[in-house]
Order: C-alpha cells, then sequence, then structure tokens
C-alpha cells in the first residue's frame, strides 16, 4: 500500500527522513529579514525640490462703454455741458497692474485717434474709478463746450457721439473699448448773446442822429449759425412824452438816418445776420446792428426809455 508523504515535512527533512530542527528554521528567518533589512535605502530629511514660472502679460479689456448713458445731449448757452463716459476695464493679471485709465469723447467722423479739439475731440479726460480683484469700474466727466459740432441735423447728421476709455497696465500694453455706434446725438442750440444797452445821444425835437450810429454787437452764443428777429417798443418819458419805435431805424453797415435802411417794428422782422457756428470760446461768431433815431417835433424834454428785443432765428 502507498505511502502519503506530507509536502512540508518533505521540504523541512534532511533527505535521509529527519526533520530540521526548528531553531536551525529560526535562524533562518532572522537571517533573511536582517538581509532585507539592510538593502532599504535611507532618504535624507528634508531635501527642497526649487520650483520656478513665469506669469505672462495680458493686455486689460474695456466694455460696457456708454457715453452719457447713450441719451442724447444738449450744450449749454456760452459754457460747458458736463456728460460722463462710465465703463468696465478688465486685467486677468489684477486690477493693481492698471496703471493708466482715461476716456476720449469724439464725433464719430474723425475716430478714436483724433487731435484734441474743442469741436469735435475730447482727449485726456480724467477718470474716476473703484476697483475689486480684476474687475476695475469707470466714470469719467467730460466738459463739452457750448460749439461742439451738433450730429441732429447739419453738416453731420449722419454721425453721433462716442465714448472712449482707454486702460494702460504695467507692460505699457493698452486696451481700448467705445460706446455703441448712432448714439447719442449732440442736439443742436441756437442761442444770441448783444449789448446790453443803445445809448443815443440827446437828439432835439424834429431833428435826428444822421451818419452817427449806435451799435449793438450780436453774438452766436451756441453751436450753430444764426440770424434773428426784431422788434421794439416805443420809448416813453418826459411828461407824457413818447418816440415811436418806428423812430428806430437799424442796418447791417453804416448809414445816414432817413435813408432806405429798416425801421423797427413793434412786430418780429427777419434780419440776415452773418453769424455762422462758432468754432471756439469766448464765441467768435458775431455781427452788427447799426442804429439811429429821430424825434419828432413837439416831443417833450426828458429822457426816454424803451426795449428792443432780438430773438434767435435759423440762418
Amino acid at each position: 500500500m502507498a505511502r502519503k508523504i506530507n509536502p512540508i515535512r518533505k521540504f523541512l527533512s534532511n533527505g535521509a527522513g529527519k526533520t530540521i530542527p526548528w531553531f536551525l528554521i529560526l535562524a533562518m528567518v532572522v537571517l533573511l529579514g536582517a538581509g532585507f533589512y539592510f538593502q532599504v535605502p535611507k532618504v535624507k530629511a528634508g531635501t527642497t525640490a526649487a520650483t520656478t514660472a513665469t506669469v505672462g502679460n495680458v493686455a486689460p479689456t474695456v466694455s460696457d462703454v456708454s457715453l452719457n448713458s447713450q441719451a442724447n445731449f444738449a450744450p449749454v448757452e456760452n459754457t460747458i455741458k458736463s456728460v460722463n463716459i462710465t465703463g468696465k476695464v478688465v486685467d486677468t493679471n489684477g486690477a493693481a497692474e492698471c496703471t493708466t485709465i482715461s476716456a476720449i469723447a469724439y464725433r464719430s467722423g474723425v475716430s478714436s485717434t483724433c487731435a484734441a479739439n474743442d469741436n469735435d475731440c475730447y482727449r485726456g479726460v480724467t477718470c474716476s474709478t473703484s476697483a475689486s480683484g480684476t474687475v476695475i469700474n469707470c466714470t469719467c466727466a467730460v466738459s463739452i463746450w457750448f460749439h461742439g459740432d451738433p450730429t441732429d441735423a447739419g453738416d453731420y447728421v449722419a454721425q453721433w457721439w462716442t465714448g472712449s476709455i482707454l486702460a494702460t497696465d504695467t507692460s505699457s500694453t493698452t486696451g481700448i473699448g467705445s460706446s455703441a455706434d448712432s448714439a447719442p446725438e449732440l442736439t443742436t442750440l441756437r442761442a444770441l448773446d448783444v449789448t446790453t444797452s443803445i445809448a443815443y445821444s440827446t437828439v432835439a425835437p424834429g431833428a435826428n442822429t444822421g451818419a452817427t450810429n449806435q451799435n449793438v454787437t450780436v453774438t452766436t452764443t451756441g453751436n450753430a449759425a444764426i440770424d434773428c428777429s426784431l422788434k421794439g417798443t416805443n420809448m416813453t418819458g418826459g411828461v407824457g412824452g413818447t418816440i415811436l419805435a418806428s423812430k428806430q431805424h437799424y442796418d447791417l453797415a453804416a448809414f445816414t438816418y432817413g435813408g432806405t435802411e429798416p425801421v423797427l417794428s413793434t412786430s418780429d422782422a427777419a434780419v440776415e445776420l452773418v453769424c455762422a457756428k462758432p468754432i471756439a470760446h469766448p464765441s467768435n461768431s458775431s455781427d452788427i446792428v447799426f442804429w439811429g433815431l429821430g424825434v419828432d417835433s413837439g416831443t417833450p424834454t426828458g429822457s426816454y426809455t424803451g426795449t428792443n428785443t432780438f430773438t434767435v432765428t435759423a440762418d
């Protein structure tokens, strides 16, 4: 009958059928374990590796730009009109890297590269800002003079006014954004100013001022060429005295009283001035109206006063 042999017992036998003593087996295990232990490499504590990186510059971007909230605006007679250019600047390198922010307001026909001119191009407009993270909100107040070019009518009716914001960062890269096309319009203002008084010299009853005229300067104080209409009241004074409005004569050139010059009426009469759109401040567009007076016989002695009215009209 075949005899079964335990394979583990066979492995641990010395070949002669005897088992290897247990203490020899234990010694072999210890020696093998020590061998593995002394072969594990040691790592030096606190070893470091240097890291390097370069962050690139990204130019700032400008968006949501509007001029006067894209609403039409009118000049103010003989002075400035303040409107705001607003917008948002984003610098992904951080808001602190945006070193310069300014604005431009200009008539669309001259573009953002225009040369500074108070008729159509306002450069270097200062902006107030508030920043958070990478975003800078901007408000830039621009003062438009009364003679700024109108775009609702006239030579530039096909154009509009535009606001642009420019943002420059520490790497001298610049971003620009502009308001939407087609709006707003700078509207037309027709306005005038005149000399405050017409002071005739003393005139005897039955006489007139002859070739001695009094001058009234009519100045354009808006942003369009103008004409005007004229009317006047009777002058009163003395002891119940009256000098009729029609005794005042006027013309756009010097004259001698009693010729073909127009006669003042108590109703409006058109006067064809030579007053173009001004292009500077103070206004550089004006015309002169010359005046003369006659006094009827029997007019009482005394000082007489009245009012002559100049009303602006389209050229």
